[in-house]
């Protein structure tokens, strides 16, 4: 149930002038500056730069170029692997900004804004409102 949650967060944040929905999420979380993207199959493909910035509303409707780790066999899921990316399916340490941050240095699986993709875009969302808010997301 957190997506709903999340979502309306953010829409709320949004209400009160606090973001914009075409803000680049590189505004609140810095280390989604200078996205690249896999390009290619299989085992040939190449990194190539993100034609423009995530933005909440790509966030916000799965189409940001963010995946899932145990969705994608190849290499951004790979990447996920290998930086300790969390897919939430398993109790981590470390924080939500710890796990964006892993998340924000691998390659996108599309540009952002192209294709629809179901994936840790809310867990993204769930730092830019700790961001915006100030308020830590882990209520428990």
């Amino acid at each position: 149930m957190s997506k709903p949650i999340t979502s309306v967060a953010v829409m709320l944040l949004y209400e009160e002038g606090k973001l914009l929905l075409n803000d680049p999420i590189s505004t609140y979380v810095p280390s989604f500056k200078n996205q690249t993207v896999i390009k290619g199959e299989g085992r040939i493909t190449t990194a190539v730069p993100a034609q423009h910035a995530i933005t909440i509303r790509d966030l916000s409707t799965h189409r940001s170029g963010l995946s899932y780790g145990f969705l994608d066999s190849g290499p951004v899921g790979d990447a996920y692997r290998k930086a300790g990316v969390s897919d939430g399916l398993t109790v981590t340490t470390g924080t939500i900004a710890e796990n964006v941050d892993k998340l924000a240095a691998a390659p996108l699986l599309s540009q952002p804004g192209s294709e629809w993709h179901y994936g840790l875009s809310v867990d993204v969302l769930g730092r830019l409102i700790e961001v915006v808010s100030g308020m830590p997301f882990d209520w428990h």
